[in-house]
C-alpha cells in the first residue's frame, strides 16, 4: 500500500497525461490532426485509468490538504472518474465523427482543454480558482457549441448560452463572495468547518445564490432556454456537455451541502425549483418530434430529480444518480444518429391495463427491496429516505410495465420479477457505494418528511398514473386538452434565433 501524505498532489498528477497529450497535438502535429488527436485521446485514457488505480490503492482516502488553492476530496475523484471516461469515449467517438471537418483540429485542441479545466473546476478549493475554472470551462463549452462560427444559428445559440452562463457567474460570484467577506477566507473547505458560526441571513442569502447558479448551469426551470438551444452543436459535445458540464450545477450543490443542513428552508427551495424542473422536463419530452431536443428535455427532468435528491438531504443518492445519468446520457446522444436512421413504421405504443399494471407494481416492490438492500437504508415514514424508496418502486414498476406489455405469460413474469429485484439491488448497491466513498464528508442527512414532501410526491405519483393508464384520452379532442398541449410544446420551443428554418440556412 502507497502512502501518500497529500492526495491533492497525486490527483493533480493525474490531469499531466491529459495535459501532455494536448500538448503533444497542439505543437507537433499541425500537419497531421489526426494522429495528433489519437495522441491527445490516449492522453485521456491513461488519465481515467490512473484515477481507477488511484480508486483502487484507496488514494481518495488518505490526508487531504490544500494545494496552491486545490483539495482532492471524494467528490474531486468521483466527478474525475466520471469526467475522464466521459471525455475518453467522445474523444473515440469524435476520431471519425469529426473526420474531415475543417475545424478538426481545434474541435480536440478544444475538447482536450475542456476536460482538463473541469477536472480542475472539480478540485477547486480556493473561491477564486473556482470561479476561475467555472468560467473557463463554460466559455470552452460555448465555443465548441458554436463550432462553425459562420452558422447564424449556432452562433446564437452560443450567445444565448454565454448570457445564460454570464448571469450564473455573478450568482456565484455573490454567493460566494458573502461566504468569503464574512467567514475571512477564500478556502471553501475552511468555510464549510465554520459554517455554523455565519449569521443566518448570510447562509441563506448565499444559498438562494448558489442555488441559481447552479439551475442555470444545469438548465433548470427558470434558465432551461440555453439548453434546449444548445442542439446545433456537434453530437459528440452535445453528449460531453450533458454528460459532463451540465452535471456541474449537481456538484456545487453538493460542495455546499454542509449550509444546506442548517437551513431547511432553503433546501425545500431548492427542492420546490427541482421539482418544477422535473415535471415540465418530463411533459416537454414526450411531446418531442427532434431526438435531440427529446434528450436536451430529458436532461432537465433528470437534473430536476437529482436536485429534488439533494433538497431532501441525501447528496450521495444524488452523485449516484449523476454517475448513472452521464453514463446513460452520453450513450444515448452518441446513438441518437442510429437511431434515427432506424426504420419504425408502426407503433411502438401499446395499450396498458389496469391488471397489468398492479402486476408490474408487485414487480416493482421488489424492485424497491432490493434497492433498500443494496443500499443499505431502512423504510422509514418519519425522514426523506421514504421519498427515494418510494421514487424506486416507481422506476422498477415502469420497467416491469414496460417489459410486461409485450408478454404476460407466468415465466415472463419471474423473469420480469428477477429483473427489478436484480437492477433495484445493482442501484442500491450504486448508492452505497458512493454513499461509503464519501462519508468522511457527511453530506448525508436525510430531512425531516413534511408536507411539501408528501405533495410533490403525490404530484408526480398522479402525472405517472395518467401517463400510463390513460384516463385522459377520452378529453384529447377537447379545447381545454389541445390549449395545454400547444403551450407546453410552445414553451419547450428553442429561441427562434437558434433555429435554422431552410437548408441554406447551413452551408459551411
Amino acid at each position: 500500500m502507497v502512502v501518500a501524505e497529500n492526495t491533492t498532489y497525486y490527483f493533480l498528477m493525474i490531469i499531466l497525461t491529459p495535459l501532455l497529450g494536448l500538448l503533444i497535438n497542439l505543437l507537433f502535429f499541425k500537419k497531421n490532426p489526426s494522429l495528433g488527436s489519437r495522441i491527445a485521446s490516449l492522453g485521456i485514457w491513461i488519465g481515467f485509468i490512473n484515477t481507477l488505480g488511484a480508486w483502487f490503492i484507496g488514494l481518495p482516502f488518505y490526508e487531504k490538504n490544500e494545494s496552491a488553492g486545490f483539495i482532492a476530496n471524494e467528490i474531486s475523484w468521483l466527478m474525475a472518474t466520471l469526467i475522464l471516461f466521459i471525455s475518453g469515449v467522445v474523444h473515440h467517438f469524435s476520431l471519425r465523427y469529426m473526420a474531415g471537418d475543417r475545424n478538426y483540429r481545434r474541435y480536440f485542441l478544444f475538447l482536450g482543454l475542456i476536460t482538463i479545466s473541469t477536472l480542475l473546476l472539480a478540485a477547486s478549493d480556493n473561491i477564486v480558482i473556482l470561479i476561475l475554472f467555472w468560467s473557463l470551462s463554460n466559455l470552452l463549452l460555448v465555443l465548441l457549441m458554436m463550432h462553425k462560427f459562420e452558422w447564424e444559428a449556432a452562433k446564437n445559440s452560443g450567445v444565448l448560452a454565454i448570457k445564460t452562463f454570464a448571469l450564473g457567474l455573478v450568482f456565484l460570484s455573490i454567493g460566494t463572495g458573502l461566504l468569503a467577506y464574512e467567514s475571512g477566507t477564500l478556502s471553501l473547505h475552511l468555510i464549510m468547518e465554520k459554517s455554523e458560526s455565519l449569521t443566518a441571513s448570510i447562509r441563506m442569502t448565499t444559498l438562494f445564490f448558489i442555488i441559481l447558479a447552479a439551475f442555470s448551469q444545469s438548465g433548470g426551470w427558470p434558465f432551461h432556454s440555453w439548453l434546449i438551444s444548445s442542439l446545433n452543436s456537434p453530437t459528440p459535445v452535445s453528449a460531453f456537455m450533458h454528460a459532463g458540464l451540465v452535471n456541474g450545477g449537481g456538484l456545487l450543490i453538493a460542495r455546499f451541502a454542509p449550509i444546506f443542513f442548517q437551513e431547511s428552508l432553503l433546501a425545500n427551495v431548492l427542492f420546490i425549483l427541482a421539482l418544477i424542473t422535473l415535471i415540465l422536463g418530463g411533459i416537454w419530452k414526450l411531446i418531442q418530434s427532434d431526438i435531440k431536443r427529446m434528450l436536451a428535455c430529458s436532461t432537465m427532468t433528470q437534473m430536476g430529480f437529482m436536485m429534488m435528491q439533494c433538497g431532501l438531504g441525501l447528496f450521495p443518492a444524488a452523485l449516484a444518480h449523476l454517475f448513472w445519468h452521464g453514463l446513460f446520457k452520453a450513450f444515448l446522444f452518441l446513438r441518437s444518429g442510429s437511431t434515427i436512421a432506424e426504420d419504425r413504421f408502426q407503433n411502438e405504443e401499446k395499450e396498458s391495463t389496469v391488471p397489468a399494471f398492479i402486476l408490474s407494481s408487485l414487480c416493482g416492490l421488489l424492485g424497491a427491496f432490493g434497492f433498500i438492500i443494496g443500499s443499505g437504508l431502512s423504510f422509514t415514514l418519519i425522514d426523506t429516505t421514504a421519498v427515494l424508496i418510494f421514487f424506486c418502486w416507481m422506476a422498477s414498476t415502469q420497467l416491469a410495465h414496460t417489459l410486461l406489455q409485450k408478454k404476460q405469460s407466468l415465466f415472463f413474469v419471474l423473469i420480469t420479477s428477477v429483473f427489478s429485484l436484480s437492477t433495484g439491488l445493482i442501484y442500491g448497491l450504486t448508492v452505497y457505494l458512493i454513499e461509503s466513498a464519501v462519508a468522511p464528508l457527511q453530506i448525508s442527512q436525510p430531512q425531516m418528511l413534511s408536507s411539501i414532501h408528501i405533495t410533490a410526491v403525490a404530484l408526480i405519483f398522479f402525472i405517472w398514473i395518467g401517463l400510463n393508464l390513460k384516463p385522459l384520452t377520452n378529453h384529447e379532442g377537447s379545447l381545454w386538452w389541445r390549449r395545454f398541449y400547444v403551450k407546453m410544446l410552445n414553451a419547450s420551443q428553442p429561441d427562434p434565433k437558434a433555429i435554422t428554418s431552410i437548408r441554406s440556412g447551413y452551408k459551411f
